[in-house]
């Protein structure tokens, strides 16, 4: 596999702002091709370009190359260049189109890489193999979308270590918005409503605003790393208990 070096990102960056003036324009492959603007990984595999319409089987296709990464320990440093990689390769899986088949890119963090934990969840290669790393099936009725598709789930909990990071915190968003443990979630988790006496909507109770709001205040006082599925359903206020029940 090749990692870009800093030359080979910041000429990706320049493509993608690009696009405003020619949304047309192919991906520069080429970036990865080139020794001044990248770099082959000693005793890495080859990563061969695809295209993927399913989030989930795109973050479990490529989780593989980056755990065998890992192993090879590889720089920390080069990991911002094997993200911004991985998304060039794979940038007509992840970058939305216009009706007309022209780039419709999001903003430029979709693409390359930004370490700021309230973004880096947003890189559309880095975000979904990190939440399908910790939460393997778990994450799957919120992944039945597009790879392009960041989606109110992963903006919610991205920036959040203590459930992102949580195989048991995933665990019971799954029990508490997937139909009876299936691989949907149920419409309207997300919702937020206008309440009378407040001028902006609100989450809706139980929903998942309402579960990130509740998790951070919970961590003060418990590891909810070490809780089990039923000690955290039990830290759960009544307000989760319909949801729990659909």
């Amino acid at each position: 596999m090749r990692a870009l070096k800093k030359d080979g990102i910041n000429a990706f960056r320049d493509w993608i702002h690009s696009l405003d003036d020619d949304p047309n324009a192919k991906p520069p492959l080429h970036l990865l091709e080139n020794e001044d603007y990248s770099f082959v990984i000693p005793d890495s595999s080859d990563l061969v370009h695809g295209v993927f319409t399913d989030k989930f089987a795109f973050a479990t296709a490529l989780l593989p190359f980056v755990q065998e990464l890992e192993r090879l320990n590889v720089n920390h440093e080069c990991w911002p260049g094997i993200w911004d990689a991985m998304a060039l390769l794979f940038f007509d899986s992840i970058c939305p189109r216009n009706p007309d088949g022209t780039w419709n890119p999001n903003r430029v963090e979709h693409y390359v890489y930004d370490p700021g934990f309230r973004v880096r969840h947003r890189h559309r290669v880095y975000g979904p193999v990190a939440l399908v790393r910790t939460g393997g099936e778990n994450v799957l009725p919120f992944f039945r979308a597009q790879p392009c598709v960041l989606g109110d789930f992963e903006e919610q909990i991205g920036p959040l270590q203590e459930i992102a990071g949580n195989p048991g915190a995933l665990q019971i968003l799954r029990a508490l918005y997937a139909k009876n443990g299936q691989e949907v979630h149920i419409p309207g988790f997300t919702n937020r409503k206008k309440y009378k006496g407040f001028k902006r909507k609100l989450p809706v109770p139980g929903s998942l605003r309402r579960f990130t709001t509740i998790s951070q205040q919970l961590k003060r006082t418990y590891d909810l790393a070490a809780i089990s599925l039923e000690g955290y359903q039990q830290l759960l206020p009544t307000e989760f208990n319909e949801w729990l029940d659909t």
